[in-house]
C-alpha cells in the first residue's frame, strides 16, 4: 500500500464519528397507561454546565416527541429529569484519535422519571451517552443521544 494511501485512510477516519447511549431501567413501568401530551421538569442537577446546553437538551427531546406527544395540557405525562453527570472531554483530543482510542471522551448521565397527572411515578430511566474518537459534532452529540434514547423509551412505553 502506498503512503499517499495511508494518510488518505487516516483523513477518512477522521471524519467517522464514534459514540453511544444507552438506558439502564430503574422502576420498571408497570402500569400501561398512555398519554398524548408531555412536561419537561428539570429536577435538582449535580452536574455544572452552560445553559444552552440544557436548553439544547430540551429542544432535542421536544424535537423527538413532538410528533408523538403534544407540549403541556392536563393529565399530561411528566418527564422530570436531572444531569448525573457531565464530562465535556477534548474535541481536539477526539479528533487527534482517530477513532482508535476514547481519547478525549464526552459524556453526560441522565436520570428520568416518569409522572402521571398526579405525581405518581410511573418508571425510572438513567441514560449514559458518550462522544469519542473523531466526532466532529462537538459534545451536543451527547445531549442529542440522550434526548433520543429517552424518547424512544417514552414512545414504547407511554405514547397513545
Amino acid at each position: 500500500m502506498k503512503r499517499r494511501d495511508w494518510i488518505l485512510g487516516l483523513l477518512a477516519l477522521g471524519l467517522v464519528g464514534c459514540g453511544s447511549s444507552s438506558n439502564i431501567v430503574l422502576d420498571p413501568v408497570a402500569r400501561g397507561e398512555r398519554f398524548s401530551s408531555v412536561l419537561y421538569v428539570e429536577a435538582a442537577t449535580s452536574a455544572a454546565m452552560e445553559t444552552e446546553l440544557k436548553d439544547y437538551f430540551e429542544d432535542e427531546l421536544n424535537d423527538y416527541l413532538g410528533e408523538r406527544f403534544a407540549l403541556g395540557g392536563r393529565d399530561s405525562l411528566t418527564l422530570r429529569y436531572r444531569f448525573v453527570n457531565f464530562n465535556e472531554g477534548n474535541r481536539f483530543k477526539r479528533y487527534l484519535s482517530v477513532g482508535v482510542t476514547n481519547w478525549g471522551e464526552g459524556g453526560l448521565v441522565v436520570e428520568t422519571e416518569f409522572l402521571d397527572a398526579e405525581g405518581n411515578l410511573l418508571g425510572k430511566i438513567v441514560t449514559d451517552a458518550n462522544v469519542e474518537g473523531t466526532d466532529l459534532g462537538g459534545i451536543q452529540k451527547v445531549f442529542r443521544r440522550a434526548a433520543k434514547k429517552i424518547s424512544q423509551f417514552t414512545i414504547e412505553h407511554f405514547s397513545g
